[in-house]
Protein backbone atom coordinates (compact mmCIF):
# COMPACT_ATOMS: atom_id res chain seq x y z
CA UNK A 1 0.00 0.00 0.00
CA UNK A 2 1.45 3.27 -0.92
CA UNK A 3 2.33 5.36 2.23
CA UNK A 4 1.46 8.30 1.04
CA UNK A 5 -2.26 7.42 -0.12
CA UNK A 6 -2.77 6.90 3.41
CA UNK A 7 -1.92 9.94 4.76
CA UNK A 8 -3.97 11.59 2.13
CA UNK A 9 -5.79 14.98 3.69
CA UNK A 10 -9.25 14.58 3.94
CA UNK A 11 -11.92 17.76 4.23
CA UNK A 12 -13.97 18.45 6.87
CA UNK A 13 -17.23 19.28 6.24
CA UNK A 14 -20.23 21.00 8.60
CA UNK A 15 -22.78 19.44 9.20
CA UNK A 16 -26.17 19.54 11.09
CA UNK A 17 -27.55 16.67 12.65
CA UNK A 18 -31.16 16.85 13.81
CA UNK A 19 -32.94 14.75 16.02
CA UNK A 20 -37.02 15.07 16.02
CA UNK A 21 -39.02 13.10 18.18
CA UNK A 22 -42.59 13.32 19.11
CA UNK A 23 -43.43 13.43 22.55
CA UNK A 24 -44.92 10.60 24.64
CA UNK A 25 -46.78 9.56 21.12
CA UNK A 26 -47.21 5.87 22.71
CA UNK A 27 -49.03 7.59 25.28
CA UNK A 28 -50.80 9.74 23.19
CA UNK A 29 -51.71 6.93 20.83
CA UNK A 30 -53.22 4.60 23.24
CA UNK A 31 -55.68 7.48 25.25
CA UNK A 32 -56.39 8.75 21.69
CA UNK A 33 -57.09 5.90 19.77
CA UNK A 34 -54.79 6.64 17.22
CA UNK A 35 -53.09 3.63 14.92
CA UNK A 36 -49.58 2.35 15.51
CA UNK A 37 -49.84 1.40 11.93
CA UNK A 38 -51.34 3.79 9.73
CA UNK A 39 -50.44 7.52 9.30
CA UNK A 40 -52.55 9.84 11.47
CA UNK A 41 -53.25 13.38 11.34
CA UNK A 42 -49.78 13.86 13.48
CA UNK A 43 -47.59 11.23 11.67
CA UNK A 44 -48.50 11.87 9.02
CA UNK A 45 -47.80 15.36 8.66
CA UNK A 46 -44.61 14.91 10.59
CA UNK A 47 -43.52 12.50 7.69
CA UNK A 48 -44.12 15.46 5.25
CA UNK A 49 -42.62 18.03 6.60
CA UNK A 50 -39.87 16.71 7.83
CA UNK A 51 -39.60 15.26 3.87
CA UNK A 52 -39.83 18.89 2.94
CA UNK A 53 -36.43 19.98 5.29
CA UNK A 54 -34.97 17.49 3.53
CA UNK A 55 -35.64 18.05 0.49
CA UNK A 56 -34.88 21.93 0.92
CA UNK A 57 -31.78 21.01 2.66
CA UNK A 58 -30.61 17.86 0.11
CA UNK A 59 -30.18 16.22 3.29
CA UNK A 60 -29.94 12.56 4.10
CA UNK A 61 -32.53 10.73 6.31
CA UNK A 62 -30.33 8.92 8.43
CA UNK A 63 -33.40 7.02 10.35
CA UNK A 64 -37.30 7.42 11.01
CA UNK A 65 -39.02 8.58 7.68
CA UNK A 66 -41.54 6.28 7.57
CA UNK A 67 -44.62 6.63 5.05
CA UNK A 68 -46.38 3.62 6.04
CA UNK A 69 -46.53 3.91 9.35
CA UNK A 70 -46.03 8.21 9.82
CA UNK A 71 -43.07 9.54 11.26
CA UNK A 72 -42.80 9.38 15.26
CA UNK A 73 -39.12 10.29 15.45
CA UNK A 74 -36.17 10.84 12.66
CA UNK A 75 -32.91 11.74 12.24
CA UNK A 76 -31.41 13.92 9.53
CA UNK A 77 -27.92 15.05 8.31
CA UNK A 78 -27.30 18.44 6.39
CA UNK A 79 -24.22 19.14 4.84
CA UNK A 80 -23.00 22.51 5.02
CA UNK A 81 -26.51 24.19 6.41
CA UNK A 82 -27.61 27.60 6.47
CA UNK A 83 -28.23 27.90 10.23
CA UNK A 84 -30.37 30.84 10.46
CA UNK A 85 -32.72 29.65 7.86
CA UNK A 86 -32.94 25.76 9.65
CA UNK A 87 -33.35 27.02 13.19
CA UNK A 88 -36.40 29.00 11.39
CA UNK A 89 -37.29 25.87 9.58
CA UNK A 90 -37.30 23.53 12.76
CA UNK A 91 -39.13 25.70 14.59
CA UNK A 92 -41.83 26.25 12.54
CA UNK A 93 -42.16 22.25 12.21
CA UNK A 94 -42.20 22.39 15.88
CA UNK A 95 -45.18 25.06 15.88
CA UNK A 96 -47.52 23.01 13.06
CA UNK A 97 -46.92 19.75 15.30
CA UNK A 98 -47.77 21.83 18.44
CA UNK A 99 -50.98 23.50 16.52
CA UNK A 100 -51.52 20.21 15.55
CA UNK A 101 -51.81 18.45 18.88
CA UNK A 102 -54.22 21.56 20.30
CA UNK A 103 -56.96 21.29 17.02
CA UNK A 104 -57.29 17.93 17.68
CA UNK A 105 -56.78 17.40 21.33
CA UNK A 106 -54.10 14.99 21.77
CA UNK A 107 -51.34 18.15 22.64
CA UNK A 108 -48.86 16.53 20.48
CA UNK A 109 -45.50 18.30 20.85
CA UNK A 110 -42.49 17.63 19.17
CA UNK A 111 -38.91 17.42 20.74
CA UNK A 112 -35.99 18.22 18.61
CA UNK A 113 -31.77 18.40 18.82
CA UNK A 114 -29.26 19.87 16.91
CA UNK A 115 -25.43 19.21 16.54
CA UNK A 116 -23.22 21.54 14.81
CA UNK A 117 -19.65 20.40 13.67
CA UNK A 118 -17.13 19.27 11.82
CA UNK A 119 -17.04 15.06 10.24
CA UNK A 120 -14.53 13.93 7.15
CA UNK A 121 -16.51 10.58 7.07
CA UNK A 122 -20.03 9.80 6.20
CA UNK A 123 -21.76 6.16 7.20
CA UNK A 124 -25.29 5.85 6.79
CA UNK A 125 -25.74 3.20 9.12
CA UNK A 126 -27.06 0.09 8.74
CA UNK A 127 -28.95 -0.80 11.90
CA UNK A 128 -30.36 0.87 14.72
CA UNK A 129 -27.61 0.51 17.09
CA UNK A 130 -25.17 1.75 14.66
CA UNK A 131 -27.73 5.23 14.26
CA UNK A 132 -24.70 6.88 16.89
CA UNK A 133 -21.80 6.00 15.60
CA UNK A 134 -20.05 9.32 14.85
CA UNK A 135 -19.79 12.05 17.69
CA UNK A 136 -22.11 14.32 15.93
CA UNK A 137 -24.74 11.96 16.09
CA UNK A 138 -24.02 10.88 19.66
CA UNK A 139 -23.77 14.71 20.49
CA UNK A 140 -27.50 15.25 18.23
CA UNK A 141 -28.85 12.69 20.68
CA UNK A 142 -28.14 13.88 23.76
CA UNK A 143 -29.48 17.11 22.07
CA UNK A 144 -32.25 15.73 21.95
CA UNK A 145 -32.83 13.93 25.53
CA UNK A 146 -31.78 17.71 27.25
CA UNK A 147 -34.36 19.26 24.76
CA UNK A 148 -37.08 16.34 26.08
CA UNK A 149 -35.76 17.50 29.70
CA UNK A 150 -36.27 21.41 28.84
CA UNK A 151 -40.07 20.25 28.00
CA UNK A 152 -40.64 20.35 24.29
CA UNK A 153 -37.24 23.09 23.45
CA UNK A 154 -35.23 23.49 20.54
CA UNK A 155 -31.63 22.48 21.92
CA UNK A 156 -28.42 23.43 19.78
CA UNK A 157 -25.41 22.13 20.90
Amino acid sequence: MNKSASKAPTQRIKKAVVFLDLDNFGKIVTEHSLSKYTPNIITGTLTHLVYSLVQRYNAVVLHGLDWQRGTEEALIEITEPDMPSLISDLKAIKEKIASLGKETGTNATLSIGVAIGYESIFVKPSSRKSLFNTPLRRLAKRALSLAKKKKNDLVLL
